[in-house]
Order: structure tokens, then C-alpha cells, then sequence
């Protein structure tokens, strides 16, 4: 077990344990796999916030989690978020989704800034979790302000065009014809934000830019 791994090296050497092995791509992707989900399922003897790592940029939200353990802190790693993306995208999808459902639950602002942080190619797995979470962020979530407009003005290249992506996709996938109250929110977001031209020319889906533009007009 992986308790008993790191017992084994604390007693073998002094060293700190090289956690940044296991952010690197193995040859051995499924065995990586099986060390990460075995730290993430609360083993007593390893936890990813003892160590050093690239945090989630939280500071500019004024939210900071409220509950720092080490379950939560271990999610402000853009290492592991990271690593987890290319395990996703290497073949393993289905194994590492269920993976993100603690943060999901537990700490979702980190989570939704994490990803869009993160260096990684867009992915499959990252839209569809943002897919997930935005719902929670595009009603009146009470950090819905903070944590959308630090995610929009993020340095990263692909952070505005990730989200973009997400909110039309969320419009598009809870849209009914008539009902307008997902475009007003969209709306209200893109006009807080500062947006809306940026989003107007995303071009998904053109009916969605459309009809977007003409609410704004009005």
C-alpha cells in the first residue's frame, strides 16, 4: 500500500520524499495513475499539500477557502491538476473524472481556477468539468463576482477563451425557446466582466452570439 511505501523511505533515507517524480509523464501512465488516486483517497502516511508545489492563484478573489485542510489545500496544486488533465487526455478519462468529484463538492472556486490556470492544452475533461461547476457560479453563487472575474482576468492565454466556450455551452445545453433568463444572465456576466464583445465573437454557436447581441441592444 502506499502507507507502507512511504514508511519504507522514511526509514530507508532522510531525504524529503521527490514528490516531483510523480508529476512527471512515466512510462508506467496507468501504475502513476494508481499512486495518485491511492493519495487522494485520504491515506494517512501522504498528503500533496506537505510539499512543495505551483498554487492556484486565490488571492485576487478575496475568498480564501475557509476550511484549510489538507484535503482542501491539496487542490490549490497546479501540479497535480495539471498531471491529472494529462493522465485524462493520455487514455485515461474515466479513471480520473471521479477524481475531481471531492473538489467539485469541497472547494469548487479552486477547482474552476485551476483549470482554467492550468498550462495544459484545452481537454475534454477540463470543459466538461467546467460545464459542471459554471451553473453554480452563473447563479447567484455569493462569490460569483470574485471568482468569474479572476478567472477572466487571468494571465493565461486560454483562460478567457475557456470560459467563453463553457458559458455558451452552458446557454446552449439549458436554453428552452421563450425563456430568457439564461441570456439576461449571460448578459449581466459578460457586462460585469467587461466582456461582451469578446464573448459576441466567440461564433458558439452563432445563433447563441445573435441572439446575445440582440438583448444587448435593446
Amino acid at each position: 500500500s502506499l502507507s507502507f511505501i512511504m514508511r519504507a523511505y522514511r526509514l530507508a533515507t532522510q531525504d524529503p520524499f521527490p514528490v516531483e517524480v510523480l508529476y512527471r509523464p512515466w512510462e508506467n501512465r496507468e501504475g502513476q495513475l494508481s499512486w495518485l488516486r491511492h493519495a487522494l483517497s485520504g491515506c494517512a502516511d501522504f498528503s500533496f499539500a506537505d510539499y512543495q508545489y505551483r498554487r492556484v492563484h486565490i488571492e485576487q478573489t478575496k475568498y480564501p477557502p475557509e476550511d484549510e485542510t489538507k484535503n482542501i489545500l491539496t487542490w490549490t496544486s497546479l501540479d497535480l491538476i495539471e498531471t491529472l488533465l494529462s493522465l485524462a487526455e493520455g487514455g485515461f478519462y474515466e479513471q480520473v473524472l471521479p477524481l475531481f468529484n471531492s473538489p467539485m463538492k469541497n472547494c469548487a472556486e479552486i477547482l474552476l481556477l485551476g483549470l482554467v490556470q492550468a498550462s495544459s492544452q484545452w481537454s475534454v475533461i477540463q470543459l466538461e468539468i467546467l460545464s459542471l461547476l459554471l451553473p453554480t457560479f452563473l447563479s447567484n453563487h455569493p462569490v460569483s463576482h470574485a471568482i468569474l472575474n479572476n478567472a477572466w482576468h487571468d494571465p493565461s492565454p486560454r483562460a478567457q477563451g475557456l470560459l467563453m466556450h463553457s458559458i455558451a455551452d452552458w446557454y446552449r445545453r439549458g436554453h428552452e425557446p421563450g425563456d430568457q433568463n439564461r441570456l439576461t444572465r449571460v448578459l449581466e456576466i459578460a457586462q460585469d466582466m467587461k466582456s461582451l464583445v469578446n464573448l459576441l465573437n466567440t461564433g458558439y454557436p452563432f445563433h447563441f452570439a445573435i441572439e446575445l447581441a440582440c438583448l444587448a441592444c435593446r
